[in-house]
This record gives C-alpha cells, structure tokens and sequence, in this order.
C-alpha cells in the first residue's frame, strides 16, 4: 500500500507552530491579567488597612494628630490615583487580551481547516488503495482460478 503524502504538511506544520506562537502570547498577557488584578487587590487592601487603622491620627492620650491626619490624607490620595491608573492599564491588557484571542481563535481555526482537509485525503487516499488492492486481489484469484480450470482440464483429458 502507498504511503500518504499531504502536499500542505510543510504548511499545516507553519500554522501549528504559528497557533503555538499565538498561544504563548496569550498566557503572556493572561499572566499580565493576573498581575494587574494582583496589584489592585493589594493597593484596595492597603487602602481598607489604612482607613481602619486609627494610629497616626490620634495621640496616645486620644487627642488628634493633624499631621497624621494630612499625611494619611495625601496617602490616600496617593494610593487611589496608583489605583485609578491601574484600572486603566488593567483595561488595557483586557482589550490586548481580547485581541490575542481573537488572534488565536483565528490561527486555530486555519489550522483545524488543514488538520481536516489532511484527514479527508488521507481517509479518500487509504480507501482508494483498498479498493486498487482488493481489485488486484479479485484478478489474482479470478487467474488462478482459470489456471486451474484449464489444468483440470488438461488433466482430465
């Protein structure tokens, strides 16, 4: 039986080595994701500390410290505009992540149309061998058996 051979296997193996590509982007960003909302969480846990924390606005003889106060204010402040521009570049890794999906979903799906097309060939290739064998079988028979007719024949006479 011969041996299949897909014409597009050195482009089906660039595909899939394309998709490879895409998917490593895609963990890239995911991790970026993961690190943005990482980062938030720990800047919004720093704000509920400090808010609950009453030590640097009073004294320890209950009085208030105004200082302590303007500092923790400034502070804050500090930590909402770190925790606004990290909304912001959070959104921006999410619409990268979007792209790179997208991306991906594409080279997959290119990948997948010549992952089919190879099988389809390759299910029609091994059929028609069959077919060719069983054809030269029935002829091999079909001979052998004329040949023994005629020296049954030749045998008998």
């Amino acid at each position: 039986m011969k041996r299949f051979r897909f014409k597009l296997d050195p482009l089906l193996r660039i595909r899939k080595y394309r998709e490879q590509l895409i998917e490593r982007d895609l963990a890239a960003v995911h991790s970026e994701l993961i690190s943005a909302n990482d980062e938030l969480n720990r800047l919004s846990d720093e704000v509920q500390l400090t808010v609950t924390d009453p030590s640097p606005t009073q004294e320890p003889d209950g009085r208030l410290n105004l200082t302590g106060m303007y500092a923790r204010h400034v502070y804050l402040t500090r930590i909402e505009q770190e925790i606004e521009a990290g909304v912001k570049a959070r959104s921006r890794v999410e619409e990268r992540l979007s792209d790179v999906r997208e991306r991906f979903r594409e080279a997959h799906r290119d990948t997948e149309v010549l992952s089919r097309l190879r099988e389809v060939r390759s299910t029609r290739h091994y059929a028609e061998e069959r077919r060719v064998e069983a054809v030269a079988l029935d002829d091999v028979v079909g001979t052998r058996a004329v040949r023994n007719v005629e020296e049954g024949v030749e045998h008998g006479s």
